[in-house]
């Protein structure tokens, strides 16, 4: 049986030699998932159009084996409105999808907001969809344009959600909230997976924790030119810790992206000396990082299950972060602040105390084991076995 796998989303890269990458969410492991259910496999994902250093690429992103599986590129429709309205590029999408899907058997969508959930439906293709985020919040977080193509995309996905007959979400309620699948076989399964959590680094948090002295650093590994992750927030929340007398903070700030933005806040704010861009790092040496680090921030003002606060959970960080989406699922009430709420966020880091910190780094180690890889490739690995099933007794040939 061949499988499609259907992400318009995710936008893939060439270097000069022609070798496909995708970002860092799609690491080899993840493609094993759909490579153990068919004998063969078709992915479709969005042509960036861009061609960036073989350096820059291996860096930033995984390379993608074509050996492996077939890879079809759509034309990228976001790049404008006048791009999402245009009906040329829409004709060569649609013809290019027909063409494609006309060779599966199965198809797993990534994401409920895209047409292609009508066109299964239309066709009779056993489809399931994996839900990995908000889309209202994606797109009215995102621009002007966003906000105008929030309520579409948002309607889209909750009628297409609530239609599905198998449905995987990486949330264990806020996703599930937000776009129903009433009929659909569901998981609740994360696509973020932990290995070899070790108590050793427990026990060292711990004694870091009561042994502590001198700067108190702070930390949010997230692009730093994407504006919706609010590192500006955790910046003004230092600058109102100052005028309060508080000034034995670091920030660091880990992530990809033109910082200038950020920058220029601290600058205007007085607070410069105590925000240090960290820059792109590779995934061991954010994990290396973690471990230097006092408290963990996820100041974002939309998410869906975020990875870089479970991965700082298993170094058994305390973590702090906005009250959105899937983080009063990871993150303890207390220490949830609300978006953009600069005083919250001031407030939080100032009470914090070696008795709640010690708390909070138990509280975070146990909850990372709910995301032990073994554990949630075995329920993720049923779910995909019974959709499987299910197509086969489905044909729609």
């Amino acid at each position: 049986m061949r499988l499609l796998f259907y992400y318009s989303a995710e936008r893939i890269f060439k270097d000069p030699q022609g070798n496909l990458y995708a970002s860092g969410n799609f690491t080899p492991e993840v493609w094993e998932r759909y490579i153990s259910i068919a004998d063969e496999l078709t992915v479709v994902m969005t042509d960036s159009g861009r061609v960036i250093p073989q350096e820059e690429a291996q860096r930033s992103k995984h390379i993608i084996d074509t050996k492996k599986f077939d890879v079809v590129l759509l034309p990228d429709k976001y790049t404008s409105l006048k791009s999402f309205f245009s009906l040329k590029r829409k004709r060569l999408s649609d013809k290019k999808e027909k063409e494609t899907f006309d060779k599966c058997d199965f198809a797993i969508i990534r994401s409920a907001n895209t047409s292609v959930l009508s066109r299964c439906r239309k066709w009779g293709i056993p489809y399931a969809v994996e839900v990995v985020g908000c889309l209202w919040d994606a797109f009215w977080n995102h621009s002007l344009k966003g906000k105008l193509m929030a309520p579409y995309e948002f309607f889209i996905a909750k009628y297409n959600a609530s239609k599905a007959p198998y449905a995987l979400y990486v949330t264990n309620e806020f996703l599930q909230k937000r776009y129903p699948a009433k009929k659909a076989v569901t998981v609740s399964c994360s696509d973020v997976s932990l290995y070899h959590l070790d108590e050793k680094v427990l026990e060292e948090r711990i004694e870091k924790i009561k042994n502590h002295s001198g700067t108190y650093v702070l930390g949010t590994a997230a692009a730093c030119n994407v504006r919706y992750k609010g590192q500006q927030f955790v910046i003004k929340a230092l600058a109102h810790l100052k005028k309060q007398g508080l000034e034995n903070f670091r920030y660091d700030v880990v992530g990809s992206g033109d910082p200038s933005y950020l920058l220029k806040v601290a600058e205007k704010l007085g607070v410069a000396d105590k925000v240090n861009i960290v820059g792109q790092l590779s995934h061991d040496k954010v994990m290396e990082w973690l471990k230097s680090i006092d408290l963990y921030i996820q100041p974002s003002l939309q998410e869906g299950l975020p990875r870089a606060v479970i991965e700082a959970m298993s170094m058994g960080v305390p973590c702090t972060g906005t009250n959105i989406a899937g983080m009063p699922e990871l993150i303890s009430e207390d220490l949830l602040f609300s978006r953009k709420n600069v005083r919250e966020i001031a407030s939080i880091i100032k009470n914090l105390d070696t008795e709640r910190e010690i708390k909070a780094a138990n509280e975070n180690f146990q909850k990372a084991k709910e995301y032990d890889a073994k554990l949630l490739s075995r329920r993720r690995a049923e779910f995909y076995k019974n959709f499987r099933e299910y197509a086969k007794a489905h044909p729609w040939h």
